[in-house]
């Protein structure tokens, strides 16, 4: 397969948007000080991203696509998070999603010899605590109240007040509390 053969299904004004917020992030965003969550939040909204009253996110999150992320009221972005979202990231009110998480929308058809980009959206509940180091994966739901336990790699949707941890993520209990 020749290289030219590649081609990318993202559309020109898709790539000019993020080419502009990688900019922005590197010389306004980044190094912004560590309580500036107003100047994130306005940057964020200024490239289309939905964000709610209260947002914390940190400095060092990674956005992919701002127009594609919806933040609920207080939600919390910890640091080094990376939220690819080439489909929408949707972050219900008072959720937390820790360091070093990966939140990843898109992944490749690796049924096509040219291995297309596919993406699907990843939808977050309320209440909900992705811990450290968590990975989630395309199309994945998290209800309410779930705890994704530190490390652990969710690949398919997880019901309302469960814990959850492993690879692939797996039930440990429910959430009891209030």
């Amino acid at each position: 397969m020749k290289l030219s053969e590649f081609k990318s299904e993202l559309s020109l004004a898709n790539k000019a948007v993020r080419a502009t917020w990688f900019f922005v992030w590197l010389f306004l965003f980044f190094p912004s000080p560590k309580q500036f969550h107003f100047w994130r939040r306005f940057l964020l909204k200024l490239f289309g991203a939905k964000i709610g009253k209260g947002v914390q996110i940190a400095s060092t999150a990674k956005v992919y696509y701002p127009p594609n992320l919806r933040l609920g009221d207080w939600v919390v972005i910890g640091p080094q998070v990376d939220l690819y979202c080439v489909s929408p990231i949707v972050i219900h009110e008072n959720s937390m999603v820790s360091q070093y998480s990966y939140l990843c929308t898109a992944s490749h058809d690796y049924q096509q010899n040219h291995l297309p980009l596919i993406s699907s959206p990843i939808i977050i509940g309320s209440q909900t605590w992705v811990c450290a180091k968590a990975f989630i994966g395309p199309g994945v739901k998290l209800g309410d109240r779930v705890v994704v336990a530190a490390c652990s790699v969710v690949v398919k949707d997880v019901a309302d007040r469960l814990i959850v941890a492993g690879n692939p993520a797996k039930k440990i209990k429910e959430n009891t509390s209030d």
